[in-house]
């Protein structure tokens, strides 16, 4: 397990998603996140919707994922 903070939000997330080129974190429903790996090896957010299912990408789209 390894930990992945995200706009100051913290989630445990197992080794088998960070195999996948795209996943998807629900922060407690607050917020659920795509993820997407880039050529790099990091991971960039790719959508984002709030805990009102209304689209938040826009706000979020330049925020750094940490994976510890």
């Amino acid at each position: 397990m390894k930990k992945l903070k995200f706009d100051g939000q913290e989630v445990a997330i197992s080794d088998d998603e960070l195999t996948k080129d795209v996943f998807d974190i629900d922060f407690g429903g607050h917020m659920r996140v795509e993820f997407t790996k880039q050529e790099d090896g990091n991971y960039k957010p790719t959508n984002a919707m709030n805990g009102w299912g209304e689209n938040c990408y826009k706000e979020i789209s330049d925020k750094e994922v940490q994976i510890e």
